[in-house]
């Protein structure tokens, strides 16, 4: 699934790690302007990131939306 960060938000420069996102989430790998970003626990999120992530079940895509988006 692709997700692409609002210009303002909750996650908005903040790390992965401390999103407390679902572990058995993962977000593979991050489009920021066009040069691609391989995440670890310590990436920053930034405006308008589009996030590649991958989860394992429609609950947890919901979760994950609701700390990144919401």
């Amino acid at each position: 699934m692709e997700l692409q960060l609002p210009a303002h938000g909750a996650s908005i420069g903040k790390s992965l790690v401390n999103l407390q996102l679902p572990k058995t989430s993962l977000i593979v790998l991050i489009d920021r302007g066009g040069k691609f970003v391989t995440p670890n626990g310590a990436t920053m999120l930034e405006p308008h990131d589009k996030l590649m992530v991958m989860v394992d079940s429609e609950e947890e895509l919901q979760r994950v939306k609701a700390i990144l988006l919401g």
